[in-house]
């Protein structure tokens, strides 16, 4: 539980370092764009997180399957919205994205859970 809270901070993190960056660089709507961009990918990524947090051990490959699609179909949904309603520049709403699904991997450099060994 620890762990993907982490990784979820750490991708929120990331996020929030590349909106700074684009803000004082190009400007208050590129950041905001990427921050967008950064809370569909923390968003879909909760979505998963719970999905298999709040499932018991025998369905969990189910929890998988059916998190892994709402995590997708959140995802369509969530830059469809954004795009259709706000019209945020496309690029920095993506790189916003890229940049916080980058931060996924910190989850490799976490230590690992030793409690059954």
């Amino acid at each position: 539980m620890r762990d993907i809270l982490a990784i979820l901070l750490i991708q929120s993190a990331l996020g929030c370092a590349l909106a700074a960056i684009v803000w004082l660089t190009v400007g208050g709507d590129a950041a905001a764009a990427a921050l967008l961009g950064t809370g569909v990918c923390v968003l879909s990524h909760g979505f998963l997180a719970a999905r298999l947090l709040l499932s018991p051990d025998a369905r969990l490959l189910r929890a998988l399957w059916l998190g892994e699609i709402g995590k997708i179909a959140l995802t369509v949904v969530l830059f469809g919205g954004a795009l259709a309603t706000l019209q945020p520049p496309p690029l920095w709403l993506l790189l916003g994205y890229i940049v916080a699904q980058l931060g996924t991997f910190s989850g490799l450099l976490l230590p690992s859970d030793k409690r059954g060994a």
